[in-house]
């Protein structure tokens, strides 16, 4: 298993895996900054990302984004698509504007969810689908060359709460089978 422990508010933790190994822990007890996992991978511009996500809480809000520069800050650019998970479970997505769009999929914490990120870079476009079904498509929050970042962060920098576990993170280029990251 990949996930590595990477500092106080991010480690791993056999607690709440899928795998049988270690899932990825994120938890935000800072009211001062956010709490924040990156995972790198070789850059494409067409394909999916699937992972297992469990919380608790989302407290301080919780985002997941594809990024094609590695995201030092919530706010950098570089951010290509972002999808949200607000205090009330309730999924959307962030457009160029930085308005969210809200989802059909409402999650409940505690409860496992197998989360897929179907991107097209070219076309500006990603689909979301929640346990195989999916919940909408999302428009890119702007126009970038390639996804080479997968981010899972809080969001409220003044706010603390958000833990959760991402387990089983699986990336396919749809243009180059050879690059199927596990």
């Amino acid at each position: 298993n990949y996930w590595s422990e990477m500092g106080p508010r991010v480690g791993v933790s056999m607690e709440y895996s899928t795998s049988g190994k270690m899932a990825l822990r994120i938890a935000d007890n800072s009211a001062i900054d956010t709490a924040t996992a990156v995972r790198n991978f070789m850059g494409t511009a067409k394909g999916s990302i699937s992972f297992n996500l469990n919380y608790t809480s989302a407290a301080s809000g919780l985002r997941l984004g594809l990024w094609e520069c590695e995201p030092v800050h919530v706010t950098d650019a570089g951010n290509m698509f972002a999808l949200d998970i607000s205090k009330a479970g309730v999924r959307s997505w962030v457009n160029a504007e930085g308005a969210t769009v809200a989802t059909e999929a409402t999650l409940k914490p505690g409860n496992w969810y197998t989360i897929a990120m179907e991107f097209d870079v070219a076309q500006g476009t990603m689909d979301i689908l929640v346990d195989g079904v999916k919940v909408g498509t999302a428009q890119c929050t702007q126009q970038q060359n390639a996804i080479a970042y997968f981010a899972a962060y809080s969001t409220g920098v003044e706010t603390s709460g958000t833990e959760f576990w991402l387990d089983d993170l699986i990336l396919i280029d749809s243009e180059d089978a050879a690059l199927q990251m596990i």
